[in-house]
Protein backbone atom coordinates (compact mmCIF):
# COMPACT_ATOMS: atom_id res chain seq x y z
CA UNK A 1 0.00 0.00 0.00
CA UNK A 2 1.40 3.37 -1.01
CA UNK A 3 2.28 6.04 1.49
CA UNK A 4 -0.51 8.53 2.12
CA UNK A 5 -3.31 6.08 1.37
CA UNK A 6 -4.61 6.29 4.93
CA UNK A 7 -4.38 10.08 4.70
CA UNK A 8 -7.16 9.80 2.14
CA UNK A 9 -9.94 9.72 4.73
CA UNK A 10 -8.64 12.75 6.58
CA UNK A 11 -9.21 15.12 3.70
CA UNK A 12 -12.62 14.37 2.26
CA UNK A 13 -14.87 17.20 1.18
CA UNK A 14 -18.33 16.14 0.21
CA UNK A 15 -20.67 18.10 -1.99
CA UNK A 16 -24.07 16.79 -2.85
CA UNK A 17 -25.84 18.24 -5.85
CA UNK A 18 -28.96 16.70 -7.31
CA UNK A 19 -28.50 12.95 -7.72
CA UNK A 20 -24.72 13.03 -7.87
CA UNK A 21 -22.26 13.23 -5.04
CA UNK A 22 -18.94 14.89 -5.76
CA UNK A 23 -16.08 13.86 -3.52
CA UNK A 24 -12.98 16.03 -3.55
CA UNK A 25 -10.15 14.11 -1.97
CA UNK A 26 -7.01 16.01 -1.02
CA UNK A 27 -4.08 13.67 -0.60
CA UNK A 28 -0.82 15.47 0.21
CA UNK A 29 2.16 13.18 -0.25
CA UNK A 30 0.17 10.76 -2.37
CA UNK A 31 -0.76 12.62 -5.51
CA UNK A 32 1.92 13.26 -8.10
CA UNK A 33 0.19 15.23 -10.84
CA UNK A 34 -2.30 16.98 -8.60
CA UNK A 35 -3.33 17.01 -4.94
CA UNK A 36 -6.97 16.99 -5.88
CA UNK A 37 -8.85 13.94 -7.08
CA UNK A 38 -12.47 14.43 -7.98
CA UNK A 39 -14.68 11.38 -8.11
CA UNK A 40 -18.34 11.39 -8.92
CA UNK A 41 -20.51 8.61 -7.55
CA UNK A 42 -24.20 8.05 -7.53
CA UNK A 43 -25.45 8.11 -3.95
CA UNK A 44 -25.87 4.34 -3.84
CA UNK A 45 -22.28 3.73 -4.90
CA UNK A 46 -21.03 6.53 -2.65
CA UNK A 47 -22.57 5.04 0.47
CA UNK A 48 -21.07 1.69 -0.49
CA UNK A 49 -17.71 3.44 -0.83
CA UNK A 50 -18.16 5.20 2.50
CA UNK A 51 -18.88 1.92 4.28
CA UNK A 52 -15.86 0.26 2.67
CA UNK A 53 -13.67 3.22 3.63
CA UNK A 54 -14.91 3.05 7.21
CA UNK A 55 -14.12 -0.68 7.39
CA UNK A 56 -10.68 -0.01 5.92
CA UNK A 57 -9.99 2.62 8.59
CA UNK A 58 -10.93 0.17 11.34
CA UNK A 59 -8.26 -2.18 10.02
CA UNK A 60 -5.70 0.63 10.01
Amino acid sequence: MKKGFHTLALFILIRTTGQKTTICILTPGYAQLSDIYIMIFTRKIFFGFLVSLEKMLNIL
